[in-house]
């Protein structure tokens, strides 16, 4: 969501149900981690000013900008910053001005529309402002016109080469446009968009969200652009700027629209903007805020869904503000479920005309190796998506088609599933690539039911890689790949078989609509002579997950950020 309008200071009453809403939606276990960090955040900012994300976040700024050199802060593109104003808290807008006045990068331009503004301070602020540095422009609309006539009317007198996003009460880093200003050097970029926290009405910074690399299935399902987004000037023209039909979730509809036709996305792993939780704000997590906006979001999704995949729909996601698309299944197609004999035996009632269920050849007849002995029994499958279920059995209704609708999807080349064990541990929500150990599936301790760090667990996204405990794949791909690489002895032909199909730049998608229930407590664990081997034969994709982030530990559970570490920690 993009414009935080004035609200009304809510009641003890409706703070004790937001917080009963949160420990349902969270989970107890969430909620109760939440608490606990928040006591620990508490404690350390006593002892030493800071919480433990705020000590990161400034290490992270001091080591930034003492890098940075005079040429570095004055040479470069001009960046323009749009802002829409409308009626903002006085003190927030002086300081979102501030913070672009603040910027170590020189050659901007601060570019305001004033949505006819009420409040005799905000003109006060913005005429100060305008006078006080040639930089700043502004414009005053006669009429109210809405978040994306301002936020194109700002557009309208922006001269740079690059247009970046801000809203009226946010704040950019000082660093924000120094490093977008690095990442436009040589061929440029269509989109960009970095990091970002929350900062409190305390003016404390909290709730970092550290994102992956571009990811067209995330986006559909949530907007994980948000801020700090930059777009080539000519790109957005060519977009035809903000529509005011997606007025709340303008900047989704727009970023949807980029994405699919853009051909240079960069991701900066840094936070770069703090969006400010003011009152009635979308930042804050147990607000109700602007339900009309995330009604724009879900309209802005299917109107992408409508572009890209015609008869597909869209339904309210796992959390609040996310989304879930379901695409149909062309008639006619036919799955192959090939499962471990346990497996299989319970699954035999469910065969029908379109699914049919085979029984693998045992690796003893395949000569002890596992891949060769899956490959065999995939060469009777008749289906046009094979199913590997390796003692996982799915507990969802329709799962089947599920899985076919996405793995018949041309652009991806596997899915897979979340996985938990029958205790109620989450065993799986992809893979994670690269670190001393190669490769990561260990969740920390997550429930099935649990979102995980920044819902991740419950929403349809890309990863590096997926696991055969179930995984789904067109067959006529199962089949020009060759299968599994049996030169793995013990396990990784999954994995490997995944960075192979990303060669061919196929994607690989984890989808969590379908749940299979483990028979054991922990997923099978690979062998010294498997993992040499794909370190081997994938040291391209065995370096930094682009699925993953900087900002999380390179060992140990996965998706856990690194200033929770208390070694880390002073």
């Amino acid at each position: 969501m993009s414009r935080n309008f004035p609200g009304s200071r809510s009641t003890p009453v409706q703070q004790f149900e937001r917080f009963t809403r949160a420990w349902k939606t969270r989970g107890a276990r969430a909620t109760l981690l939440r608490l606990l960090e928040e006591a620990a955040d508490v404690l350390h900012r006593v002892r030493f000013g800071r919480s433990h994300y705020e000590q990161w976040f400034y290490d992270q700024l001091e080591s930034s900008l003492a890098l940075t050199s005079p040429a570095q802060a004055a040479d470069g593109p001009l960046i323009s910053i749009i802002m829409p104003v409308c009626d903002p808290d006085p003190a927030y807008l002086g300081r979102a001005i501030d913070s672009v006045r603040e910027q170590r990068y020189e050659n901007w331009e601060l570019c305001i529309a004033d949505d006819s503004s009420r409040l005799a301070a905000v003109a006060s602020i913005l005429s100060r402002g305008a006078d006080s540095d040639h930089r700043i422009r502004v414009r005053r609309l006669e009429e109210r016109q809405g978040i994306s006539g301002a936020s194109n009317a700002a557009l309208g007198i922006a001269r740079g080469n690059y247009v970046a996003l801000l809203d009226h009460d946010d704040e950019l880093t000082p660093d924000a446009l120094l490093h977008v200003a690095r990442a436009a050097e040589g061929d440029g970029f269509d989109i960009l968009y970095s990091d970002e926290d929350k900062i409190s009405p305390r003016g404390t910074l909290r709730d970092p969200t550290f994102k992956p690399d571009r990811s067209p299935d995330l986006l559909a399902a949530c907007m994980y652009f948000g801020h700090l987004t930059v777009y080539k000037r000519t790109f957005i023209d060519d977009l035809g700027g903000f529509d005011a039909d997606f007025d709340g979730s303008q900047d989704h509809h727009l970023a949807l629209r980029a994405d699919a036709r853009a051909t240079r996305v960069i991701h900066l792993p840094r936070v770069l903007y703090h969006w400010r939780m003011a009152p009635g704000s979308a930042a804050n997590p147990n607000g109700e805020a602007k339900p009309w906006a995330y009604e724009a979001g879900r309209r802005a999704v299917q109107n992408h869904v409508q572009r890209t995949s015609p008869g597909g729909r869209v339904e309210p996601g796992a959390w609040r503000g996310s989304h879930r698309v379901i695409r149909p299944l062309a008639d006619g197609s036919t799955v192959s479920v090939v499962a471990d004999p346990a497996t299989a035996h319970r699954l035999g009632p469910m065969a029908s005309g379109s699914v049919e269920i085979l029984g693998p050849i045992s690796p003893r007849e395949a000569g002890s190796i596992p891949a060769e002995a899956w490959n065999a029994s995939a060469r009777g499958a008749s289906g046009d998506v094979l199913v590997f279920l390796d003692r996982a059995l799915p507990a969802t209704p329709g799962w089947w088609t599920e899985l076919a609708s996405q793995a018949l999807r041309p652009e991806i080349g596997m899915v897979g599933a979340r996985i938990a064990s029958a205790a109620g541990r989450l065993l799986h929500l992809g893979v994670v690539l690269g670190g001393p150990e190669t490769l990561r599936t260990r969740t920390g301790g997550l429930f099935r039911d649990d979102p995980g760090p920044l819902g991740i667990a419950q929403i349809v996204r890309e990863v590096g890689a997926v696991t055969g405990g179930c995984l789904a794949i067109r067959r006529s791909l199962f089949e020009e790949m060759e299968g599994f690489d049996s030169g793995y002895q013990r396990g990784l032909y999954d994995v490997d078989l995944c960075l192979r199909i990303r060669e061919r730049g196929l994607r690989i998608l984890y989808d969590p609509h379908v749940l299979c229930i483990h028979a054991q407590n922990n997923l099978p664990s690979s062998d010294a002579h498997d993992r040499q081997r794909i370190a081997q034969r994938h040291p391209a994709w065995l370096g930094d997950d682009p699925y993953s982030n900087p900002a999380f530990e390179p060992e140990g559970p996965v998706f856990r950020p690194a200033y929770r570490n208390p070694r880390q920690l002073r």
